[in-house]
């Protein structure tokens, strides 16, 4: 079972059926790498920024998936924890100039898509 929590105190959530399979978030590099003038390199080693992507959730029914993208509307993070995968599981916000849509699933046309552009945060 995949659960959704926004974590605003209101204790609501949304269970979608499936997180796509193919969920491929990205982390970014921040280490600093300077070429001085002698040829040499000198690096500043950071660690990789969390993880952000796209998410894609499938609801069975278009209700389901239009509260999904109105709770993510919510000035809120949010807490994703999955049975299927350890991985996928973490606290997000919508990313920077992100969005939360929706549509009917082009290829089964029965199953209501959400993408949620995300931003993992550290709580």
């Amino acid at each position: 079972m995949n659960t959704i929590t926004i974590l605003d105190g209101s204790g609501r959530q949304m269970s979608p059926e499936l997180i796509h399979q193919a969920w491929a978030p990205a982390r970014q590099s921040r280490n600093i790498v300077h070429e001085l003038l002698d040829g040499t390199i000198a690096t500043a080693l950071v660690a990789a920024a969390p993880r952000k992507g796209r998410l894609q959730l499938y609801f069975v029914d278009e209700g389901s998936a239009a509260t999904c993208v109105n709770l993510h509307a919510a000035p809120a993070s949010f807490s994703l924890v999955s049975d299927e995968s350890s991985t996928v599981s973490m606290t997000y916000v919508i990313a920077d100039r992100g969005s939360a849509t929706y549509q009917l699933d082009p290829e089964t046309r029965h199953l209501w898509l959400v993408y949620v552009d995300f931003q993992e945060i550290v709580p």
